[in-house]
Order: structure tokens, then sequence, then C-alpha cells
């Protein structure tokens, strides 16, 4: 498993361009935020003193959770090529049981997908302190972290499970291109959920990875907002997605964590019970 693993991040970060293209979402919601999408943000905000703290911060929390699912994405499509260039068959012949090769892809693929968030927050928060100053805290750091790790493990295990079913490299183009494209939509980096409605709001709410991006902007939004009255902050966190509408309540902190927690346990058990026969059938 450790071999697989270390062979996989040596092929992953020995690539410039299988790096750049795993954070290419990430990169198109950060320029269109730049060029675009700020100034109407801001705009937006333009009542409350920190409005362009609180738009950096809002767009902060959707990049991370775009990079924790692209990036993941990208780590294991290692997985895909592997079997497309029937290598497996050479893994088992070394007597590395089928089970252990998934095991060795979603180490590497939660490891890649942990480094590249942290880089992407130290990036932008180095530029977010040129713009503004950002009250970005140590206590935020720390547990951003927290959120990184579980946004990279469960990202990591539905990526897993959703690769065990592609069989060719052109299939796995093919989606990782829609999945470029459309992960800043499922993660709210373009636009706040406020904006969003019907159909489209309840696909948003139902991935797990929206609370990812719930929980970063909780961490990073929270702080600066506590003065404001109470009706006035809970519309805002509404329309930000701090947090998610269920049966007329804001989903909590802890609510957010458990929903990812939850998700990526079930994920796990389905990979334990299920696979050595998941790997077999990869193998065919």
């Amino acid at each position: 498993m450790r071999a697989l693993c270390k062979r996989n991040l040596k092929i992953y970060f020995s690539n410039s361009v299988t790096v750049f293209f795993s954070l290419l979402g990430a990169l198109i919601v950060f320029g269109l935020y730049l060029l675009f999408l700020r100034k109407n943000m801001v705009t937006q905000f333009d009542r409350l003193t920190d409005g362009p703290i609180i738009a950096d911060f809002w767009v902060l929390g959707g990049i991370l959770a775009t990079t924790s699912l692209t990036t993941s994405f990208t780590a294991l499509s290692q997985f895909i090529k592997d079997k497309a260039e029937n290598k497996f068959m050479d893994f088992i012949i070394t007597d590395k049981k089928a089970s252990h090769l998934l095991i060795g892809y979603f180490l590497s693929g939660i490891i890649i997908s942990f480094c590249m968030q942290v880089a992407v927050l130290i990036l932008c928060l180095v530029y977010f302190q040129f713009q503004e100053n950002s009250q970005f805290t140590f206590i935020m750091g720390l547990k951003a972290l927290g959120i990184i790790l579980l946004s990279s493990l469960n990202a990591t295990v539905i990526n897993l499970i959703v690769c065990t079913f592609i069989k060719t490299e052109s299939t796995l183009h093919t989606i990782s291109s829609i999945l470029g494209a459309i992960s800043g939509f499922m993660c709210t980096a373009y636009l706040p959920i406020g904006s969003f409605s019907g159909f489209t709001e309840i696909i948003i709410k139902i991935l797990p990875i929206s609370y990812a991006s719930s929980s970063f902007r909780r961490i990073f939004i929270s702080p600066i907002i506590t003065n404001m009255p109470h009706e006035q902050l809970l519309i805002l966190k509404e329309y930000l997605g701090i947090g998610y509408i269920w049966n007329d309540h804001l989903t909590t902190a802890i609510t957010d964590i458990i929903i990812l927690t939850i998700t990526t346990i079930f994920c796990l058990l389905v990979l334990s019970l299920y696979g050595k026969k998941i790997a077999q059938v990869s193998m065919l």
C-alpha cells in the first residue's frame, strides 16, 4: 500500500501539467472572481464595514471545496490509467491484495487533496492580504485544517467509488472536463446559494461537498459578522451559504460536519465491505 501510495504521489507531483489541470477548476473560480464577480459581491455588501473581506472569504470557501474535489479526482485518475494499461495484473502478481490496491490509491488521493488545499489557502490569503486586511487568525487556520482533512477524505472516497466504474481513459478525460467546469457551481463558488432556487438549490444542498464550502465560510466569515442583529445575521448566512435551510432551520457547524462525516463513513463502509469485489471488477 505504501509503495503504491508513494508511486502515485511521485507521478502526480512530478508532472506540472497534471498539477495545473487538477487546479483548473479552482483557478477558473479565482480568475472569474477577480475579473468579474468581486466587484458585484463587494457592491452587495457595501453597507457592511468589512464587505470586501466577507466577499473574499466567501469565495475562498468555495475555492477550497472545489480544490478538494478536482485534485482528488485527478490523483485518482492514475487508477483508471493503470487499469487501462493492465498494470493491475502486475500488481496482483507481486502478491498485493486487490483491496489493498484501492487503499493505496485512496491514501495518495487524500494526501494530494490535503496538500493542494493547503497550498491554495496560503496563496489566496497572501493575495487577499495585499488587497485588504484579511483578519485571518491562527485559530481560523487550525479549524480550516480540520475541515481540509475532512473534505479531503470525503471527496477522495466519493471520487474513488466513481472511478471504479470508469473503464477507459477517454471516459476519464470527458468526466474530468465536466467536473472541472461544474465543480465551481457544485461548491457555490460562482454565486451564493441565495441566488439559486428550486431544483438547482436542492441539488446543491444534497451534495456533501457543499457542506465543506459551508464549513469553510463559517470559519472565515462568522467571526467578522458576530455584531450584526440576529435577523440580519440569519438572512446573510442563508444567502451566502453559511449553513443551508432544511425544514425552515439553518444547519449549524455541527450539522455540516456530521453530514460530511456520515457520508464519508458510509462510502468507506461500502469500500471496506465490497472493496475486494469492486477492485476485481475494476480489473476486468
